[in-house]
């Protein structure tokens, strides 16, 4: 049985009010991340990488070497909910791309049951379990910094000339 590090995850998405996921660390394997019914900021598809930036340096010691996974209540893709395993298709947390997982490790399966049992799945409800809040405050400084030290082999984005008036 894995001892999960659990929280809340507050952290800056790209809307003007702070995004918050469910995050479930399993030490030194991966982190469940879901998204919570009462996030009013981005959606964690949308931020996820920020998140993972933010666990990378909470849990991981910067490193992004660490297993994925993205719990979605309601999958609007799928039109059910799904358990997702998010790979890499560059190193240092870039180009996520999402599998469906139908058969997930012990540990995800593990904090499945235990956000299955969380009615509803919000914020609010954890927090009245006693799950801690975890302010990230703005992970993009962390995000380039895991990404300078994984360099990708993407080339270097175009620079936009200034709008002329």
């Amino acid at each position: 049985m894995t001892n999960f590090d659990e929280f809340i995850l507050r952290f800056h998405g790209f809307a003007s009010t702070l995004s918050t996921c469910h995050a479930m660390v399993a030490p030194g394997l991966g982190v469940v991340l879901g998204e919570l019914d009462d996030n009013e900021g981005t959606s964690l598809t949308n931020a996820l990488e920020l998140a993972c930036a933010a666990v990378a340096f909470r849990d991981f010691g910067g490193r992004s070497d660490f297993e994925v996974f993205e719990w979605l209540p309601s999958d609007p893709v799928n039109r059910r909910s799904s358990m997702l395993k998010i790979e890499w298709r560059a190193p240092g947390i870039r180009m996520p791309l999402w599998v469906d997982s139908s058969d997930p490790p012990a540990y995800v399966r593990q904090a499945l049951s235990r956000i299955r049992n969380v009615v509803p799945y919000t914020a609010r409800a954890l927090d009245l379990l006693g799950v801690p809040v975890f302010d990230a405050g703005d992970t993009r400084e962390q995000l380039a910094e895991i990404r300078q030290r994984y360099p990708s082999n993407e080339p270097p984005a175009p620079e936009i000339a200034p709008r002329r008036s």
